[in-house]
């Protein structure tokens, strides 16, 4: 087994054909609810563990599995926990972006009126995402005016970060719903 961090998200690990018959397993049998599989998985699970002490064992996790010509198998595990923390020490300061967050659309609608209205010179660009009735907007901007956005995002209840970690789940496992101008379109002062 040959087990590579691809990055902060995603973990490739390359089985062979034997190791998989250990576990009375082939590539064309690997399912989610067979007892045999999650087994298998809970041994790679500490075996990335133990080789990268990273532990995954109670991460959502997203897994896709790739068959190859000589009967091994490629697995790419990656964690999916797509929630922004209640924890407000973000570094906004240096990122130059911010991701503002809502489960209520209308309270985005609300908050890029403000932006439209009090920060507009300050955006430099804005997309929207979407995944399983989560909203969020991401705005790159001049960083000057981050606390005061951030002050207006909390009067209308919305989350924010600004991790790149979080920025990468974003765009990688949300849909981006409008790709340019997003404050400028939900705030009705540009057309869908």
């Amino acid at each position: 087994m040959i087990i590579e961090k691809l990055s902060s998200l995603t973990i490739k690990v390359s089985i062979t054909e034997n190791e998989l018959s250990e576990y009375a397993l082939s590539f064309d049998s690997l399912n989610s609810s067979d007892s045999r599989t999650k087994e298998f998985i809970m041994y790679v699970l500490r075996e990335i563990r133990s080789n990268l002490g990273i532990n995954l064992c109670n991460e959502n996790l997203y897994i896709e599995a790739f068959s190859c010509i000589n009967k091994d198998c490629i697995l790419y595990i990656s964690a999916v926990d797509l929630s922004i923390s209640d924890d407000t020490e973000n570094t906004h300061e240096e990122a130059g972006f911010i991701i503002f967050e809502a489960t209520d659309p209308h309270k985005l609608i609300r908050f890029s009126e403000d932006i439209k209205r009090y920060f507009d010179e300050y955006c430099i660009s804005s997309r929207l995402y979407h995944h399983n009735n989560v909203f969020r907007l991401f705005i790159e901007l001049d960083c000057e005016k981050a606390d005061s956005m951030i002050d207006t995002a909390f009067t209308h209840g919305l989350k924010y970060s600004s991790d790149n970690i979080i920025a990468a789940k974003t765009e990688e496992y949300f849909v981006c719903v409008i790709e340019e101008n997003a404050v400028g379109k939900l705030s009705g002062q540009v057309l869908l």
